[in-house]
């Protein structure tokens, strides 16, 4: 949605405007919106900002969403990471050491909160 309104400036700040209260109010600002982009031809859609991949956010992030983060140098793509080509019984075992790692690092935190405190 963001992106469609991002081109129509009236009516983004008609949806940001203090009178648009309630969904109805919404729902006519996307009536319109709709049929502002309803009418256009093929080649005027393709020449729209808002017909981009990169213009969606979530498109732009998923596959950031995707890759592992590991600490230590480790990046998305280097062996026992969760990429594309990995099994479903991989990706499994991936994930159940990296949560039995992450419970180790918890216990040897609180353990060390304890000597601390004791």
């Amino acid at each position: 949605l963001y992106r469609y309104l991002e081109e129509h400036h009236d009516l983004r700040n008609k949806l940001a405007d203090g009178a648009t209260l309630c969904i109805p109010d919404v729902r006519e600002i996307l009536v319109e919106l709709r049929g502002r982009y309803g009418q256009f031809t093929g080649s005027e859609w393709t020449e729209c900002k808002s017909s981009k991949v990169g213009s969606s956010w979530y498109r732009r992030h998923r596959d950031a969403a995707q890759r592992v983060h590991r600490r230590g140098g480790e990046g998305a793509n280097s062996a026992g990471s969760l990429d594309g080509t990995a099994s479903v019984e991989d990706k499994k075992r991936i994930m159940k050491e990296r949560i039995r790692k992450l419970k180790e690092q918890r216990e040897r935190k609180e353990q060390q909160e304890e000597r601390v405190a004791a």
